[in-house]
């Protein structure tokens, strides 16, 4: 009988412990799913743009590249350390605990007869 006892609270609170996890991750996701249709919003903008106007906006790439066809792709980073004093949830769904994080966004840009095309970025930090 006393076995059952402690199996029994030991289902309860791993229960408990599991469905409170369970609760905690789903804003992460929406937060998540926000963000990315910002930057989707934030890049349609951007589509069929001069590649005058984007450099005069965003100033001069880091890098450029340039296809034998005449494509380029212009890059753009941001980049910075963020150091924490407790634990955290960080914008890309990951879970930090107090230290020094290097965050980085590098966005490409597509430019086709000096009109943008495209836009991708990757990071840890592209919020």
């Amino acid at each position: 009988m006393g076995r059952s006892i402690i199996l029994f609270v030991c289902l309860s609170v791993c229960s408990i412990v599991l469905s409170a996890c369970e609760t905690s991750t789903a804003p992460i996701t929406d937060a998540k799913r926000a963000n990315e249709a910002k930057w989707q919003e934030f890049f349609e903008l951007w589509i069929g743009a001069p590649e005058s106007e984007l450099v005069s906006t965003w100033g001069t790439p880091e890098d450029v590249y340039e296809a034998a066809d005449g494509t380029r792709i212009l890059t753009y980073n941001v980049n910075r350390t963020q150091t924490t004093d407790g634990d955290f949830w960080g914008r890309d769904g990951q879970y930090y605990t107090g230290q020094t994080v290097r965050r980085e966004c590098n966005i490409a840009v597509t430019i086709s007869q000096q009109t943008v095309q495209k836009l991708r970025r990757v990071g840890n930090s592209c919020f």
